[in-house]
């Protein structure tokens, strides 16, 4: 979104022991609940409900088909490509260039949605995008996951973050790679407004597709 939540996108020994086994095994299974919640991906909404709270859009940023993709918005929620810098795609590969951000209109200010991409070889994980995201934006990792969806696999991820205007957030990033372009979206409000609008952040990100050639 062209607000305060724009501002903050990118400011960029194993034991023998068996009861060793069963302690880090219980972590495990405690950070994937965690992350379960926090996190949610499936069965988000009826499809009753997406009709009737979401719409369908498409975007070509910078008019060029490789960046295309289709994505599900909120009803109501104003969207928007990005304005950019020629010298951000210059760096499009050291730094996520934002193309798209949406947001509910009438003055609210903390809460959006935006969707960005870098450029990575083909070697280079989505957990370390995903890792290199939150270090550069001086953001904590609150819970992360890998995410199997229609597209493909993604690194779900929620971060923490301060913004001196409103205090701490709480942001999901979801990065899904098509060819060396790795898109990330990134939906975020409030700390006190992450639970209730959790769901919709998952129906956004686990519903983007890129097709573009």
């Amino acid at each position: 979104m062209r607000t305060v939540l724009s501002q903050l996108v990118v400011l960029w020994v194993v034991s023998g022991t068996a009861a060793t086994g069963v302690a880090i095994s219980a972590a495990q299974q405690a950070d994937a609940a965690k992350a379960q919640d926090l996190l949610p991906y499936r069965d988000l909404y009826t499809p009753e409900e997406i009709q009737k709270n979401f719409r369908p859009q498409q975007f070509t940023p910078f008019g060029d088909r490789k960046f295309y993709f289709e994505i599900l918005v909120p009803s109501g929620w104003e969207s928007h490509l990005s304005d950019f810098d020629p010298d951000q795609l210059a760096q499009d590969k050291e730094s996520p260039v934002q193309i798209a951000d949406f947001e509910p209109g009438g003055g609210v200010d903390d809460l959006g949605i935006q969707v960005l991409y870098i450029r990575a070889a083909a070697q280079t994980g989505l957990d370390r995008i995903v890792t290199d995201y939150a270090q550069k934006s001086r953001a904590t990792v609150v819970a992360r996951q890998r995410a199997e969806l229609k597209e493909g696999a993604a690194e779900d991820a929620l971060l923490r973050m301060n913004s001196e205007d409103l205090g701490p957030m709480l942001v999901r990033i979801m990065a899904l790679r098509h060819g060396d372009i790795v898109f990330i979206i990134s939906a975020g409000t409030v700390e006190e407004k992450y639970e209730k609008n959790k769901r919709l952040f998952g129906a956004v990100a686990t519903t983007f597709k890129a097709s573009g050639k």
